[in-house]
């Protein structure tokens, strides 16, 4: 009987799990408690700090649901697949034609999710007074000058898109 599997399956999909099996009842919660830390909070700053983390939870509350979606997708592919396969009799062309589109989309969508997904960039800064460094003004005056025009030439080779791999070594000194 695959429609009793089909729908024990689903049940299973549904359910407010993420795939390693973490419970999102966990989230719910954190969620509300930070609801309920909000409205009780007078300090603006403090407001601010849990609002970013009230972010940070629902950002993982829609992680959590693309999964379980992802998990009914993949369900629902495998049942078609499945009729298709078993029962091909039973499709007319109108229906043939519908899953057709429906399955050309999806692969479309995949790979324009796939092709516009983000980049990481990763910004490291540093900032060196020079003021306390032992150099009289002249010589402060020359090294802001390479550094200015270090950062100058930067600015350019970004503007054409260079992308410089690194590999950093670890200072012993610091």
């Amino acid at each position: 009987m695959p429609d009793i599997e089909l729908e024990e399956e689903l049940d299973k999909a549904l359910l407010p799990q993420s795939m390693d099996g973490v419970n999102s009842a966990s989230l719910i919660k954190q969620g509300n408690d930070l609801t309920k830390q909000i409205i009780e909070e007078d300090d603006p700053q403090k407001v601010e700090d849990l609002s970013q983390l009230f972010a940070l939870v629902s950002k993982k509350k829609n992680i959590a649901r693309t999964n379980r979606l992802s998990n009914l997708l993949e369900l629902i592919d495998d049942e078609v697949i499945n009729r298709f396969t078993t029962t091909p009799e039973l499709f007319d062309n109108d229906q043939l034609e519908k899953y057709m589109r429906t399955t050309q989309q999806s692969i479309y969508n995949i790979d324009t999710a796939m092709q516009n997904a983000p980049q990481i960039q990763i910004n490291n800064q540093t900032n060196v007074n020079i003021n306390s460094s032992g150099l009289n003004r002249e010589s402060r005056a020359k090294v802001l000058e390479a550094v200015r025009e270090i950062l100058n030439s930067s600015l350019q080779e970004n503007e054409s898109d260079v992308i410089i791999d690194i590999t950093p070594k670890e200072d012993k000194d610091a």
